[in-house]
């Protein structure tokens, strides 16, 4: 059974990978072009009780992402926020940054580049466009 922000984050309709211990999905709460959350599979809910097999495999976890979503959409920076202030379970906001609008599915992503990403809005994204960008970062992993 999943936890409590593996459901909030829709597990089921929004993963793109899973790992042993990890999970990634396509964030439901985009705030860019390819907005991700890395979550732990178990109900873990401080940092420093991940084993150090998950600690690892965070890590491996953490390449593959970056390179998926450079292939995927070309980013120019890359945010990585650990919250946890409303979903308690060790996880991770991944944000890709661009300086300039990207198209993608017909529709035009514009991000405030440096603007902190807790002050970009959230994008109002049906489901389709959730898997369209879902599945070109899946692409991205799969060719890596």
């Amino acid at each position: 059974m999943s936890h409590e922000t593996l459901q909030v984050f829709e597990e089921e309709k929004n993963t793109i990978k899973e790992y042993s211990f990890w999970k990634l999905l396509i964030s439901n709460r985009s705030r860019t072009l390819g907005n991700c959350v890395l979550i732990i599979k178990r109900d873990v809910h401080r940092f420093s009780e991940l084993t150090e097999e998950e600690v690892v495999e965070l890590g491996v976890a953490v390449k593959e992402v970056e390179n998926a979503l450079q292939g995927a959409f070309r980013y120019d920076k890359i945010n990585w926020l650990m919250l946890m202030m409303k979903e308690p379970q060790v996880h991770f906001h991944v944000i890709p940054r661009y300086r300039e609008p990207r198209e993608f599915g017909r529709k035009n992503f514009v991000d405030g580049f440096q603007a902190s990403p807790l002050t970009i809005e959230k994008l109002e994204l049906t489901q389709e466009m959730l898997d369209l960008i879902r599945n070109e970062i899946n692409k991205s992993i799969l060719g890596a």
